[in-house]
């Protein structure tokens, strides 16, 4: 079953990104709690952005896994280039 293989994947590179993010955090606080301090985001304006970020790339990421499952892999791609040069 390929979509559990692709699930296993995802969430094992989840857990490993989430295990560094907080690492990395945990060591250069005060690279990241500082210049927040100073803009004046509190710690609840900085998750509610992370989370919006979070929900935003997991609805790009859906989208673009629904569009490959309905119609393949090179329309998806043509899509894809198109969207790159709408942005760029």
């Amino acid at each position: 079953h390929p979509h559990v293989n692709c699930s296993m994947q995802g969430i094992t590179n989840g857990c490993l990104a989430l295990l560094w993010q907080c690492t990395y955090t945990v060591l250069h606080s005060d690279r990241i709690v500082e210049p927040a301090r100073a803009a004046g985001t509190s710690f609840r304006d900085g998750a509610v952005l992370l989370m919006a970020l979070a929900i935003g790339n997991f609805v790009h990421s859906s989208t673009f896994f629904f569009l490959l499952s309905r119609i393949g892999a090179i329309s998806t791609g043509i899509m894809k280039g198109l969207q790159a040069v709408i942005v760029f």
